[in-house]
């Protein structure tokens, strides 16, 4: 099940970074949030199959505006995703967060 809220860890252009994703699930389509390098960004195009999800995300950073997609996938509670762009491929790993 795709649907939560996960915490997650990876590297972009070598430096660790930490990403909170806040994942909404309906029929097959995936709304919700990511937190990347500090900006929280509204996911579009979002979409699930299984457990499996995909979606578009832009992120403003100190180099400007960057359109990003990810892909990955859910295995219980742990999570596995990539970001890309034309620029860089980046793999995040994580699990998903307890309820507050």
């Amino acid at each position: 099940m795709v649907e939560g809220k996960y915490k997650t860890e990876g590297k972009i252009m070598g430096t660790v970074m930490e990403n909170i994703c806040d994942f909404h699930v309906d029929g097959d389509v995936l709304t919700g949030t990511m937190t990347v390098m500090g900006t929280v960004a509204e996911i579009s195009d979002g979409k699930v199959d299984d457990d499996e999800f995909s979606g578009k995300f832009a992120v403003t950073t100190p180099f400007g505006d960057l359109k990003v997609e990810c892909e990955g996938e859910v295995d219980g509670d742990d999570i596995e995703f990539y970001i890309f762009n034309k620029l860089v491929k980046s793999k995040f790993v994580g699990e998903r967060m307890e309820d507050e």
